[in-house]
């Protein structure tokens, strides 16, 4: 078994982004706050690399949740930028490179747990300085496309 495997492969703002998960890694980072509700049986950490036109650029330390159904109830991320490559705000008229990574990942992470998927799932952007907040990365888990974006239904008028 490989200790890489890549998890999304897209075009982000004309760039090759390959999200890739580490197994040496799983279980690590316990140190995070990751305080979970009274509910939770089961949890476990896992860490994705970015490369961005091969450069590496972004680190995201996963955490995901399990209830008493064994029901995937919370992915909260922590996500760090390494690279200059990376933008620091997702402001303007192009791509939010950050944003879009983070929801392709989250959308892997939900097709990977469609099964045991709850219909309460949600998830949980923590972006480290110097990446700038953005409210849009909490909410509800779902399988995502550029093309269900505002800003791609904005630009098409």
């Amino acid at each position: 078994m490989s200790e890489v495997s890549a998890v999304v492969r897209e075009l982000v703002d004309g760039k090759e982004v390959v999200v890739q998960e580490t197994w040496v890694e799983r279980g690590a980072e316990r140190h995070r706050n990751m305080d979970w509700g009274p509910t939770v049986i089961k949890d476990h950490t896992c860490v994705y690399y970015t490369l961005v036109k091969d450069f590496l650029a972004i680190r995201m330390v996963v955490g995901l949740v399990y209830d008493r159904d064994v029901s995937h109830v919370e992915v909260m991320l922590f996500v760090k930028k390494l690279s200059n490559v990376v933008p620091d705000t997702g402001l303007g008229p192009s791509p939010d490179v950050v944003g879009d990574i983070v929801r392709y990942l989250v959308s892997a992470i939900a097709e990977e747990h469609m099964a045991t998927n709850s219909s309460n799932m949600c998830n949980v952007a923590h972006l480290e300085p110097p990446l700038r907040k953005r409210g849009y990365l909490h909410g509800a888990v779902q399988i995502w496309c550029p093309k269900d974006d505002l800003r791609a239904a904005r630009n098409m008028w």
